[in-house]
């Protein structure tokens, strides 16, 4: 769809995954700004060891849990960066600028404001 592709939705693409792969901080953004995205998952973790009490062997089940836990939500959000790395533009500006029936992405100019 060539309005999706003009807002920046491409497909995947290796050419885009290895373009995208490295940081690009944008102004005010460093690394533990953009970390606290994964923070909802470790708070997660913690909510089911505090339900710790209804298992039948917690010194086995709260490490193993916990552990299985970490993996699984570092594999899922690992996964998902990787896919948006993939299939979506970096500096896509959303605008869509019609001429001669063509729809076209307006990355390289500034956005203009209202």
């Amino acid at each position: 769809n060539a309005k999706s592709e003009a807002r920046g939705f491409v497909g995947l693409s290796l050419n885009l995954f290895k373009e995208n792969f490295g940081p690009a901080y944008r102004e005010g953004e460093n690394f533990f700004s953009v970390f606290a995205v994964f923070f909802p998952a470790a708070t997660g973790i913690l909510a089911g060891v505090n339900i710790s009490g209804d298992l039948k062997d917690a010194q086995k089940g709260i490490p193993k849990g916990t552990l299985w836990a970490i993996i699984i939500s570092t594999i899922v959000y690992v996964a998902l960066d990787w896919l948006a790395l993939a299939c979506v533009l970096r500096d896509a500006s959303g605008i869509i600028v019609l001429a001669n029936q063509t729809i076209a992405n307006v990355t390289s100019t500034p956005a203009q404001h209202c």
